[in-house]
């Protein structure tokens, strides 16, 4: 058997044996997260009513910096911030990363450690919408794509 041959052999033995690993979160380019958002989630002052909604999805480029992402709301008006905090779900934290409105994909450049962090622990994060009449936020979510 030729070098070729027995090195064919020995990986589709390690692949059957389960010895060569699936790619993990630290190997993996991308990342994926999302959030739906109401004003009864908002922590610590009223949020807009039940007629207010809005939904979140990204997509994380780990290697390069870049999130892609669609931030859709409905139900509010005078729209003036959007925000990822870093907080737990009950608490409310400062903002890492600042979003706008889009319904079609929206690119930002955003730190790779950071992205990361939010791959690994996006329960430690939430997204919330302010209007004007909703300073410290009309609708929040809590980050899980699980």
């Amino acid at each position: 058997m030729g070098l070729k041959n027995a090195l064919w052999v020995l990986s589709a033995g390690m692949i059957g044996a389960g010895l060569v690993a699936a790619p993990t979160l630290a190997q993996a380019q991308y990342a994926y997260t999302g959030t739906s958002m109401f004003g009864s989630y908002e922590v610590g002052h009223d949020g807009a009513g039940e007629e207010a909604s809005g939904d979140f999805t990204a997509e994380m480029d780990l290697e390069n910096g870049k999130m892609c992402y669609m931030l859709e709301i409905s139900g509010l008006e005078g729209f003036t911030a959007a925000h990822i905090h870093k907080a737990e779900k009950g608490q409310n934290g400062p903002p890492v990363v600042t979003l706008e409105l889009a319904s079609d994909d929206k690119c930002i450049d955003v730190d790779v450690e950071l992205m990361k962090d939010i791959a690994k622990n996006e329960h430690k994060y939430y997204v919330n919408v302010h209007t004007e009449a909703f300073p410290q936020g009309a609708i929040r979510g809590q980050l899980d794509m699980s």
